[in-house]
């Protein structure tokens, strides 16, 4: 499956000004499409309770950081995001895979990125 990233910058792209934009202007029609529906925002996204996703709990808040013309959304998860059954999984994954405190913590330090479908997301008002 071809994956186009096209990401933006939230500064000079937002709600007020992004359908105007060069940058928006210059997208394929599947990634205009996808950012109408789901637009750069000032607040977050919520992963919703139906997601099937492993990288992350329901209910965490992401960021929409790229648009694919394949109609997924790239998404972050910055650490201080994780909700606590989050934390707790990657301490479980750690454990099983034998890894060090200072792996651990460099795996669970991170920001995460993922490519999901974005019917999983919900706007934080």
């Amino acid at each position: 499956m071809a994956r186009a990233n096209h990401d933006h910058n939230q500064e000079e792209v937002n709600e007020n000004n992004v359908f105007l934009s060069e940058w928006f202007l210059s997208r394929p029609k599947a990634v205009q499409d996808l950012i109408r529906k789901y637009p750069p925002r000032e607040k977050k996204y919520r992963v919703t309770a139906s997601a099937p996703y492993g990288f992350t709990c329901p209910g965490s808040v992401v960021d929409i950081i790229a648009y694919g013309e394949d109609g997924r959304v790239r998404v972050e998860l910055l650490p201080e995001d994780k909700m606590p059954e989050c934390r707790r999984h990657e301490i479980r994954m750690a454990g099983l895979f034998h890894k060090t405190p200072e792996e651990l913590q460099y795996m669970a330090g991170g920001a995460i990125h993922a490519y999901i479908q974005p019917k999983f997301l919900e706007p934080i008002p």
